[in-house]
C-alpha cells in the first residue's frame, strides 16, 4: 500500500511540476528581443493615456483606467524567423484571435488573454511585408470594453502611420 501510495505522490509531484512549467508568451518574447537590431521598443507611462485623448471619448477613458501596462515592439526589416518566433510566443491555447482584417497586403490581427472571465491582455499585432507592430495591452478588461477598443482602432490610419 506504501508503494502505491509512494508512486502517486511522485506522479501527482511530477505532474504538477509539468504544469508549473512557466508557459512561454509575449513578455518573454518582448524581454528576449526588445534590445535586438532593427527592433524599437517602448513603454508608455499610464499617466501619459489622458494626453492622447480626445475629450469626447469616454469609452476609452474608461478602458484606459483598466490598463496597467502599454508596449510597443516595431520589428523594422525583420526576417520571416522574428514573426515566426513571435506567433510560437501567442499560442492559441492562450491568445485567442478576436479579429484579423486583411487589406492591401497588411494584416491587423487582434488577440486576447481571458484570466478569470476577464480579458488580462489585449495584443494588436500589424504585420506587413518585412516588418512588424504589436501592442501590448494588459490590466482587465470586460469583453464589451475589448469590442469598443477594436470599434474605436482607424485601421487605414494604423497603416498609413507606419509610412
Amino acid at each position: 500500500m506504501k508503494k502505491i501510495i509512494s508512486i502517486f505522490v511522485i506522479t501527482a509531484i511530477f505532474i504538477s511540476c509539468a504544469n508549473s512549467k512557466n508557459t512561454i508568451d509575449y513578455k518573454d518574447f518582448y524581454k528576449s528581443h526588445k534590445n535586438d537590431e532593427n527592433v524599437i521598443s517602448f513603454r508608455v507611462p499610464t499617466s501619459l493615456f489622458s494626453i492622447f485623448l480626445k475629450k469626447e471619448d469616454k469609452d476609452l477613458k474608461h478602458l484606459l483606467k483598466n490598463i496597467d501596462n502599454l508596449n510597443f515592439f516595431i520589428a523594422e526589416n525583420s526576417n520571416t524567423d522574428l514573426l515566426s518566433e513571435l506567433n510560437n510566443y501567442l499560442p492559441k491555447s492562450n491568445y485567442k484571435d478576436v479579429m484579423i482584417i486583411n487589406d492591401s497586403g497588411s494584416k491587423i490581427s487582434f488577440k486576447a488573454r481571458e484570466r478569470n472571465n476577464s480579458i488580462s491582455e489585449i495584443i494588436m499585432l500589424i504585420e506587413d511585408d518585412n516588418e512588424f507592430v504589436v501592442m501590448n495591452i494588459e490590466g482587465s478588461f470586460t469583453h464589451e470594453e475589448l469590442k469598443k477598443f477594436i470599434e474605436s482602432v482607424d485601421t487605414e490610419k494604423v497603416k498609413n502611420s507606419k509610412d
